[in-house]
């Protein structure tokens, strides 16, 4: 007896092998640019991937489909076939992301039963990218600068357009919501993507678009039209809160501030205000002093959204982990504030050496040792959480924070020690390994603490 998914799985599999012979004809003999071609496949291909959560049955169908899609790919860039999707002048790794983002995707949908949210997920992936790309490299003249790439005003302005109008009409006729909650979730879902798509770099846009997409659903879904007018609300607040604490300064770039912004919403979204406050307290501390950051010497030395998604990822995961825990937050809390302060630490130590490194006179408060900046950070940071309902206990919070940050030190020096060829890119993920591993030797200790 044939397995249900093998006759949906050859026809796709020749469909996709159609549409890259298609692509590579049009690059051939009707002169298609490669980031046309590029596009036409990310098109159809998406087009075709709507089906998958209404005729696969398995996840596991999808998942042999992706692997043996990833192999091809990475096959045929290292032999230098099929041009029309790698003989792209930048860095990416669009081709890699893409089935990964439509596997887990459908691996959620399906757990969830919501195979709507697979299909307005990749709808938005297909499309709204798509257009954005198009007519932004087409029509694109106000331009700005995330990292190493260029996109556009009209590139941006477009995906935000498709993705409202996707959403809201995917909502209407897929689900049972009602208008008013359909436009306010479509707004929301359009205002969070498209700022996720203008700083997404080397096509991770491939992976943040749908992921990010399926989850604001998730978070939204069920929920009455005052509460989402609370968080339109709540992401504009974030946004301004974070431009004034940081665009004056000019120590990060548009992009930088960008990210900034979201992750600040999303604390103060999903786990409340006492969440936000650390992260609008740290940036204006990163902002308005010298202790953690110099001034940019100019635009080339602004922290962007590459510095700024590999200082604040871990406090993602953690933010995200606890968000589906909320009734067990004080597990999350002290981990959560240790995954900034650490880079803040981490960054106050670095601050010292560069001034020391450039002759000028060291203050007595940049001068301190690491017990008393984790001392300082920790009574900066942490007390506030006493207040909420949290229900920490004060003590061992205290002195697990404290020994959290020393511990990221530790772990940060110690990788310091084995690496040869040190460069920005390895300080920022060694800053980042550091204080994964802190925080989650934290998280142990407060489980421990609290559930045993």
């Amino acid at each position: 007896m044939h397995h249900p998914d093998l006759l949906p799985a050859i026809i796709i599999s020749a469909i996709f092998v159609l549409t890259f012979a298609c692509a590579e004809i049009l690059r051939i003999y009707a002169h298609f640019k490669v980031e046309a071609t590029r596009k036409f496949v990310h098109l159809a291909a998406g087009v075709v991937s709507l089906t998958f959560a209404y005729i696969f049955k398995s996840h596991w169908t999808l998942l042999i489909l992706c692997a043996i899609f990833v192999i091809i790919m990475q096959v045929t860039k290292k032999m230098q076939l099929l041009p029309s999707i790698h003989k792209v002048g930048r860095t990416s790794h669009g081709s890699i992301y893409h089935p990964i983002a439509m596997y887990v995707s459908f691996y959620f949908a399906s757990i969830l039963k919501k195979p709507e949210f697979y299909f307005v997920s990749v709808l938005v992936l297909s499309v709204s990218d798509s257009l954005a790309a198009l007519i932004g490299s087409t029509y694109g003249i106000k331009l700005y600068r995330v990292q190493d790439e260029n996109k556009s005003i009209e590139g941006s302005t477009i995906f935000f357009f498709s993705t409202f109008f996707l959403i809201h009409l995917s909502l209407l006729l897929l689900t049972d919501i009602g208008r008013l909650e359909s436009v306010l979730v479509a707004m929301v879902i359009a205002i969070l993507v498209t700022f996720v798509e203008a700083i997404a770099l080397e096509g991770s846009d491939n992976l943040f678009i749908p992921w990010g997409t399926f989850f604001i659903l998730y978070k939204l879904d069920g929920m009455s039209a005052i509460g989402l007018f609370k968080q339109l609300f709540k992401f504009i607040a974030s946004f301004f809160l974070i431009l004034i604490a940081s665009y004056p300064s000019q120590k990060f770039g548009i992009s930088g501030i960008i990210g900034l912004a979201l992750i600040s919403y999303g604390c103060w979204s999903m786990m409340g205000f006492d969440w936000f406050v650390p992260a609008i307290i740290g940036t204006a501390c990163l902002s308005y002093t010298d202790i953690f950051l110099g001034p940019a010497k100019d635009e080339s030395a602004q922290k962007r959204v590459r510095n700024v998604f590999y200082s604040v990822v871990v406090s993602m995961v953690w933010l995200i982990i606890a968000s589906f825990f909320y009734h067990q937050r004080q597990l999350f809390t002290v981990p959560f504030i240790i995954s900034f302060l650490s880079q803040m630490s981490l960054l106050w130590k670095r601050r010292r050496i560069e001034l020391q490194g450039e002759g000028k006179e060291i203050s007595t408060i940049q001068g301190v040792n690491l017990p008393a900046r984790a001392a300082v950070l920790t009574a900066l940071f942490l007390p506030p959480f006493f207040f909420s309902d949290n229900v920490l206990s004060p003590l061992f919070s205290l002195a697990t924070c404290f020994v959290g940050i020393m511990m990221s030190d530790g772990f940060y020096f110690s990788m310091t020690l084995f690496n040869k060829s040190w460069n920005e890119i390895t300080d920022l993920r060694a800053r980042m390994w550091a204080n994964l591993l802190s925080t989650f030797s934290i998280f142990l200790m407060n489980y421990f603490w609290y559930t045993i």
